[in-house]
């Protein structure tokens, strides 16, 4: 039996899913090839919220599928998909080149990928770990002379460490205040634009880091940071322990559509707790509140 790689790659396929069904009707992704290896135990799904997972598991055969507007389910965008449910899996296959794939080979395919999966690998476990601790380290390790350094800092390692294409933080002020990371993308707008837009965005959050996997039909999306200016999903985190005062938001762009998978989260999670930590510290030093517009 080839393993998951071989198979995929002799298919021309970048990214497989195998969604395994748990308790109370939640689908885990336990193993895959492109994104769907580097997801593995990072997304889960009720099949009553993903329309052609659910479609999937309520027919024979193969679902294909062109996707633009919005995620194919969970955190994964791609524009052309092909579904079928296998036993207690549903195995997606995404990216360029599925649409080229005769049906009879990716439902093989379906059941070769399928056949001895039982859990997510120990090492893939031990990465993610290694991931989030990282990801911590890399804040603890920022220049702190000042808030401003340091915040301009915590721009440009939460986009690395989230690999999103914009990044920023909104001060509360008046008016509003932004510090943008040189990431990959940002929009034609001054800073000013940017920081109003963001405003209404991360007036949401309260206490709460705010995901959302597709920013399409939001009530909180503005111009010129739009699923028509180019943003996909994005996600909101407080900073200076859970105060309005200042929020890290960053964002997935259409340079690379993709989610925020419980992963991301967690690093997020990480991020924002050593930042808190930091930014406290720098309060004592200078005698000043941490984190002000």
């Amino acid at each position: 039996m080839r393993d998951i790689a071989t198979v995929c790659e002799s298919l021309g396929v970048h990214d497989v899913f195998a969604l395994k069904q748990v308790e109370h009707g939640q689908l885990v992704n336990l193993a895959g090839h492109g994104r769907g290896a580097g997801w593995a135990g990072n997304v889960s799904v009720t099949p009553e919220m993903e329309p052609l997972v659910a479609e999937a598991m309520n027919q024979v055969g193969l679902i294909r599928a062109e996707v633009t507007d919005r995620p194919v389910f969970g955190p994964y965008w791609s524009d052309n998909v092909a579904v079928t449910a296998i036993g207690d899996f549903v195995v997606v296959f995404g990216g360029e080149g599925v649409d080229r794939v005769d049906d009879d080979l990716l439902l093989d395919a379906a059941g070769e990928i399928t056949w001895d999966i039982s859990e997510v690998p120990a090492e893939k476990r031990l990465a993610d770990e290694l991931e989030v601790m990282t990801a911590a380290l890399s804040v603890a390790s920022l220049a702190s002379d000042s808030q401003e350094v340091f915040l301009q800092g915590l721009a440009g390692v939460a986009a690395q460490a989230l690999a999103c294409e914009f990044s920023a933080i909104v001060l509360s002020a008046e008016p509003p205040v932004v510090v943008i990371a040189d990431a990959a993308w940002r929009p034609r707008a001054t800073d000013q634009e940017v920081a109003t837009a963001l405003s209404s965005f991360v007036a949401v959050t309260h206490d709460d880091a705010v995901f959302e996997q597709s920013v399409e039909g939001s009530p909180w999306s503005v111009r010129p940071l739009t699923f028509d200016d180019g943003i996909v999903a994005r996600c909101a985190i407080p900073l200076s322990g859970g105060t309005d005062s200042a929020h890290l938001v960053l964002a997935h762009t259409e340079i690379a559509p993709r989610g925020f998978t419980s992963l991301c989260q967690r690093v997020a999670g990480a991020i924002s707790e050593q930042a808190n930590n930091r930014l406290a510290e720098i309060s004592r030093r200078s005698g000043t509140i941490a984190v002000t517009g």
